[in-house]
């Protein structure tokens, strides 16, 4: 009996893994795929890619079909407070797919007022999948 138990188990886990593989093909092969390293000069790891998210959200805003924010392998300085808003977005399936680390200012007072790094403003329709938010440790309280 544990002997099936445990090759039940091992079925799923593949199953999971195929929807998995599966399901982030059909994410990054979409046909209004926006990929960040496309928008930008970003040959430097130092290079702030605030820009082209924005370009990329303002594009994918802009279409009517669903489409992908790709973030590939590798690390991305982002040096602004970025916010999405979805007011004006004729768009209602937005993924961001994220293979990278998207790495926060070392001193989050460059941002300001906005109180966020990452915000979501009046979206319908927006996923997140996968990827790692590095605030690089920085301290957010008001001195």
């Amino acid at each position: 009996m544990e002997n099936i138990v445990r090759s039940c188990k091992t079925c799923l886990l593949g199953v999971v893994l195929i929807f998995n593989i599966l399901l982030n093909q059909k994410l990054t092969t979409a046909k209004n795929n926006h990929s960040i390293i496309n928008l930008a000069s970003l040959g430097q790891e130092k290079a702030d890619s605030s820009r082209a998210f924005l370009s990329a959200w303002n594009i994918a805003c802009t279409s009517e079909n669903p489409s992908t924010i790709y973030v590939p392998q590798g690390r991305y300085m982002v040096e602004s407070a970025l916010v999405f808003s979805g007011k004006n977005c004729k768009s209602k399936s937005i993924n961001f797919v994220i293979r990278g680390t998207l790495v926060g200012p070392s001193d989050f007072l460059v941002l300001g007022d906005s109180g966020s790094w990452f915000a979501f403003e009046d979206v319908t329709g927006v996923s997140i999948f996968g990827g790692v938010f590095d605030g690089q440790g920085a301290d957010t309280s008001v001195h």
